[in-house]
């Protein structure tokens, strides 16, 4: 039994490295996938994952995947940006149940992920490569995905406790159960942290300067009721109240604090007409309030709404998918708005060992010409298990509200996507090329942003590897190697050369379970404000994380977590700090 059980968990840990062909994907083409029949790069990080590690923060879910690298400034709740495969955040396409969680707001209408605390989460999907061909402007880079849950067969009660370092303290309760045809799943969580300053000399204490604390409430509820066997009605809700002290100048800058109030709603209505063929009509919104009584704008207000129809018709050998949708982003405050109807067509063909998909996506913009993009995948398995898989992809990101705003003569970025993968024996490698034209940048001295007549390059690769020791004791190694460089050559600001992480899983001590993790950043530069002359260098460092948990009986369990246990000084951004050696305990029921 107890090998049985590590084998569980170390089957969760398989599918968050891109493993698990039993995996369901459902962003890959909007459609329900096992990952043995996409041709793209996916990393899948499961429930049972989040939970053996008991991680915190999205920030803290992403920091170790392959490909991706997480730059943030500060503690909990501080500004946190996604680098995915190299590309700026803005590039990276964030959904929440499917829902656009990128705040039209922001500079460049990127998601703020500060705030997405881990709760009530199903699974993580993260697609690499340009997917605007299916989900159109702000996929260049890729998709990321967050799935709640939802209720199962069993009437369920989760209740987690937690306390720790920085007087943190969090609790999350959810509850599960299916009446008949209606199926009902809520849940809530509560963090609360002193915190540390952010704003922080390299060489100093953090001890010696005043806290910045952080507040988060989010909520969760999955509701959906069967009319039928092929009629359903789902409501999928998502709330984040927020709140943070943060530095403007100094370290001890006090009373600096910023509110937000994010929600996301997505609802639809499917009818299954036979053989998982089916039609679904949906709307969803999602709204951003941000409040800085000290900041240099005080309110920041905006939304996505979108409503269209997504239809999936199995063939031959395959699948078609098609739909329509019209989108509109909003700036209240300042009254601006895009608008946009998009319709995309995908095939997705299985012959023996053999998968071929393709897509095509037109997009009609109000403020901008029209944009065909597309995208082509191909892979085949080989009889003695060697997997090839290669994808070439087109994608654009419109100005976001904020850069149109200070130059509406800027027309949307063009990028062009390419990756091929081997995967052999629980060994992965990727190589991906992308180039970007009519880039938007900011111009210091013209206080505005352009669109550069050059264009950017950046390619890497990625190596993945898991494998075991003894039966009781699995691991897994990952290798990514970024060559981020832009229209003049010189390497992207606050991007790694490279990153390495590794992680150790233990199971050999009854009723137990001891996950040990670390990951290395390589250099990293930071540049003077409008120039190439480098300000600062970061990066070149090492961090190592320890979880272990142990099964008090069948519904209760303990668990103890030591973040940076080597207790390591370093910086992700120059100026600003990150947390010491951390310990936090917790405790778990479910009935």
């Amino acid at each position: 039994m107890k090998y049985l059980a590590g084998l569980a968990i170390a089957t969760s840990i398989v599918a968050a490295q891109n493993i698990d062909l039993g995996t369901i994907v459902v962003s890959a083409t909007k459609s329900e996938q096992n990952i043995k029949d996409t041709t793209s790069n996916i990393t899948v990080i499961t429930k049972e994952e989040l939970e053996e590690k008991h991680i915190l923060t999205l920030a803290n879910a992403l920091s170790g995947v392959k490909g991706l690298s997480i730059s943030q400034s500060g503690g909990i709740g501080q500004q946190s940006s996604i680098f995915l495969r190299g590309f700026d955040s803005e590039s990276t396409l964030v959904l929440i149940n499917g829902v656009k969680a990128n705040n039209p707001t922001a500079t460049g209408g990127q998601a703020e992920i500060a705030h997405l605390v881990i709760s009530d989460i199903e699974r993580i999907e993260i697609i690499k490569g340009a997917q605007s061909g299916i989900y159109g402007s702000n996929a260049a880079a890729g998709v990321i995905n967050i799935i709640t849950k939802s209720a199962t067969k069993d009437s369920t009660i989760n209740a987690n406790l937690e306390y720790g370092s920085y007087n943190t303290k969090k609790a999350q309760l959810s509850f599960a159960k299916k009446y008949g045809n209606l199926s009902v799943y809520l849940g809530g969580s509560y963090l609360d942290s002193d915190g540390f300053s952010a704003k922080t000399d390299k060489t100093k204490d953090v001890d010696n300067f005043e806290d910045d604390s952080y507040n988060n409430k989010t909520y969760n509820a999955n509701i959906a009721y069967d009319f039928t066997n092929n009629d359903k009605l789902e409501l999928k809700y998502t709330k984040i109240d927020a709140s943070v002290d943060y530095d403007l100048m100094t370290p001890d800058d006090a009373g600096y604090n910023l509110t937000q109030d994010d929600s996301t709603i997505y609802s639809s209505f499917t009818h299954k007409y036979s053989n998982d063929s089916y039609s679904r009509v949906y709307f969803s919104k999602s709204k951003f309030l941000k409040k800085d009584p000290k900041g240099w704008i005080k309110r920041f207000e905006g939304e996505n709404k979108e409503y269209g129809i997504d239809n999936k018709i199995i063939c031959k050998k395959g699948e078609i998918l098609f739909g329509i949708s019209k989108q509109e982003s909003k700036d209240i405050v300042n009254k601006n708005k895009l608008k946009s109807t998009g319709a995309y067509v995908t095939r997705n063909l299985k012959i023996d060992n053999t998968v071929v998909t393709a897509t095509l996506r037109r997009d009609h913009y109000s403020e901008f010409k029209d944009k065909t993009t597309g995208k082509i995948g191909l892979k085949h398995t080989f009889e003695n298990g060697l997997s090839v898989s290669s994808n070439y992809g087109t994608a654009y990101r419109v100005p976001s509200l904020f850069e149109y705003s200070l130059n509406s003569a800027l027309k949307p970025e063009n990028i062009k996507s390419f990756d091929i993968s081997l995967e052999y024996n629980n060994l992965s490698f990727t190589y991906f090329y992308n180039k970007i034209e009519d880039e938007i940048l900011y111009s210091s001295t013209l206080w505005s942003y352009y669109n550069s007549n050059k264009s950017s390059k950046i390619k890497g690769f990625e190596i993945g590897y898991k494998g075991s020791i003894t039966d009781e004791l699995v691991y897994n190694l990952s290798f990514t190697k970024f060559d981020a460089k832009d229209e003049d050559g010189y390497q992207l600001a606050k991007r790694p050369k490279f990153t390495a992480s590794a992680g150790l899983d233990y199971y050999g001590i009854a009723n137990t379970h001891i996950n040990l993790n670390a990951q290395y950043i390589g250099k990293r530069v930071e540049y003077m404000w409008g120039t190439h002359n480098i300000s600062a260098k970061t990066g070149n460092v090492f961090v190592a994380n320890l979880s272990a948990d142990y099964q008090i009986n069948k519904n209760v369990s303990a668990y103890l977590k030591v973040n940076n246990i080597t207790d390591k000084k370093y910086q992700n951004v120059n100026g600003y700090a990150t947390s010491g050696r951390a310990f936090y305990v917790g405790i778990n029921a479910k009935f």
